[in-house]
């Protein structure tokens, strides 16, 4: 009676194993996965972000003697100006309440 106790409880221990080749297939696809994304970044390739910095080279920079107009009329017509009308630089204050 001893054995078949022993030999019950050793196959109910086998039976409780989990199955664990799905989950080391899954974690070794994320690991092939983070490796290719890794790789891109390296290239300073992917995404939207490189489609961006593409954009932004090909942008030229503004001269430093620029001098950029915005229209405050609208703005003058309402009283939302503050400081004289001669100064040399406007500042712009923009918020959204979305």
């Amino acid at each position: 009676m001893n054995k078949l106790s022993l030999t019950a409880l050793v196959l109910s221990l086998a039976a409780c194993q989990p199955d664990t080749k799905t989950l080391e297939k899954k974690i070794d696809d994320q690991a092939k996965d983070i490796r290719e994304i890794k790789a891109m970044i390296a290239k300073g390739g992917g995404g939207a972000g490189a489609a961006q910095k593409g954009q932004q080279q090909a942008r030229e920079e503004a001269a430093p003697d620029a001098v950029f107009a915005v229209d405050i009329s609208t703005n003058l017509k309402k009283g939302m100006i503050e400081g004289p009308s001669t100064a040399l630089v406007t500042i712009v204050e923009a918020w959204d309440f979305a």
